[in-house]
């Protein structure tokens, strides 16, 4: 007998160790420099600390928390901001890891905080992402008929 999915479906973002470690190494790294810099520096160190630490909370805006499947919409709750896709416009594709191999970041996390932001790959074309663990099963959610772009998250 073929279980059925009960909807609404909410996948939890559950952080890979790799994510959670380097989080916590990059926190620690600027954290330190920042103390040990700042005193008494130069207003040319304040400005790259302060563009630091605001990168820090834009990727922590764009970590997700839950991806949630309604019967009409797909909907993606980041720390920051919650992206809804109607299944009306949009499908959502499983994925393998592999096909996210080679990809390169435009504007993006690798790791600090998930993998979240803008990357290239020449199989998917631009793609956002925004995925905690690339070992979990993931889920692109593009128009029908698209074979590169879209948005792949943890599902």
């Amino acid at each position: 007998m073929k279980e059925q999915t009960v909807l609404p479906r909410r996948v939890r973002a559950k952080f890979s160790t790799f994510v959670k470690t380097l989080t916590a190494i990059v926190l620690v790294a600027n954290v330190a420099c920042m103390c040990l810099l700042l005193p008494g520096a130069s207003l040319s160190i304040w400005l790259v600390w302060g563009g630091v630490a605001g990168l820090m909370f834009v990727f922590a805006g764009l970590s997700p928390v839950w991806f949630e499947e309604h019967e009409d919409r797909y909907v993606l709750r980041l720390v920051a901001k919650t992206l809804t896709f109607d299944k009306g416009v949009y499908v959502a594709t499983p994925i393998s890891r592999e096909e996210l191999e080679g990809a390169i970041r435009l504007f993006a996390s690798s790791g600090f905080c998930g993998f979240t932001g803008w990357f290239w790959s020449r199989r998917m074309g631009r793609f956002r992402c925004f995925a905690s663990d690339l070992e979990a099963p993931l889920l692109r959610i593009h128009r029908p008929g698209e074979e590169r772009g879209g948005v792949v998250v943890n599902g």
